[in-house]
């Protein structure tokens, strides 16, 4: 999830967000600057998602182009996680997109109120 903030004039700095969400609670947040790779992808899936998952989940996942399903399933598995890949172009099956879009929405109003990117994003985690 990606949030752009006006730095000056017209210019703008891209700040973004990677977690999990598990029922209505979001796991593993991480704030970074960085694009997304699937390298990085990858280390956050299994150093801070995987392990913040107590027992066995059916991890379900979009298209993105940084998800390498192969490894991200071989990783699941290896923790007793299930993996599951949703067919392309299917937004509407994946609740973490309807997550996301409240919380862009959020965002926005605490940025339009003069909060910083960065405390709008940690007061709406």
């Amino acid at each position: 999830m990606k949030i752009y903030d006006k730095i000056r004039d017209r210019r703008f700095e891209r700040t973004s967000v990677v977690a999990g969400l598990v029922g209505q609670a979001i796991v593993a947040p991480m704030i970074y600057k960085e694009s997304m790779t699937s390298d990085f992808f990858t280390k956050w899936f299994d150093k801070q998602l995987l392990p913040s998952l107590s027992e066995p989940h059916l991890i379900v996942m979009d298209n993105a182009n940084f998800h390498p399903k192969a490894r991200l399933d071989t990783l699941a598995i290896a923790k007793g996680h299930y993996f599951f890949p949703l067919p392309p172009y299917s937004p509407e099956l994946n609740p973490i997109e309807h997550y996301w879009a409240n919380f862009k929405h959020k965002v926005r109003e605490l940025l339009r109120g003069g909060k910083s990117i960065y405390e709008s994003l940690e007061y709406c985690l």
